[in-house]
């Protein structure tokens, strides 16, 4: 998408318009969920951001991303063995969502601003679990919950938060038996590694 002619332009002069009249269908055909337009002073100029209850895309914009490190780190033209695309977790409308950012730039090179797509945790989730025939708990560096694909006991999701945290702890990467919902579960916790980074 960062390559799609006339995205450069169109973001160098916040033409909005000609904006989505570029990205939005292949938003749509690609299902993206969120689609991120950030100019080189890290201001957002266009989101379109699927709303699953109306089946359209809403548009926001002016949330400054300056300071958030995917973002960051392209306006500070950092680059790292895998290249010029970052990852990060950002808390969304509609949960925690994985984002990936990557440069737009004219065709001289250069920088007209960031594009960033972003994948809700939940949905993430669920795909993992129909690939890995398994449920899936991913949690922070904390042992807090980000999204899982088990549903809550009666208390929540602290019973599963309290095992994680300590079996983090323990840093072990070996299989544990785990009770919830009656039922016996075999667990094994790994860090979620993107792009070489956990």
């Amino acid at each position: 998408m960062s390559y799609t002619a006339g995205v450069a332009d169109a973001l160098i002069n916040r033409d909005t318009q000609e904006l989505e009249s570029l990205l939005l269908p292949i938003a749509v055909n690609n299902q993206v969920e969120m689609l991120t337009l950030i100019d080189t002073n890290g201001i957002e100029i266009l989101t379109l951001a699927f709303d699953s209850t109306t089946g359209q895309y809403l548009r926001v914009d002016g949330k400054d991303f300056s300071s958030f490190p995917p973002v960051e780190k392209i306006l500070k033209g950092k680059l790292d063995e895998k290249g010029d695309k970052f990852t990060g977790l950002l808390q969304a409308k509609d949960g925690v969502a994985l984002f990936t950012s990557a440069a737009v730039r004219r065709s001289n090179g250069q920088l007209a601003g960031v594009l960033m797509v972003g994948t809700y945790l939940d949905h993430l989730v669920s795909d993992l679990k129909t690939r890995a025939l398994a449920d899936i708990v991913l949690l922070d560096k904390d042992g807090n919950l980000l999204s899982t694909s088990l549903p809550p006991e009666d208390r929540g999701y602290e019973g599963l938060e309290e095992t994680a945290r300590f079996q983090v702890a323990d840093n072990s990467d070996q299989s544990h038996n785990l009770t919830l919902y009656r039922r016996d579960y075999q667990v094994v916790y790994a860090p979620l590694v993107i792009r070489g980074e956990n």
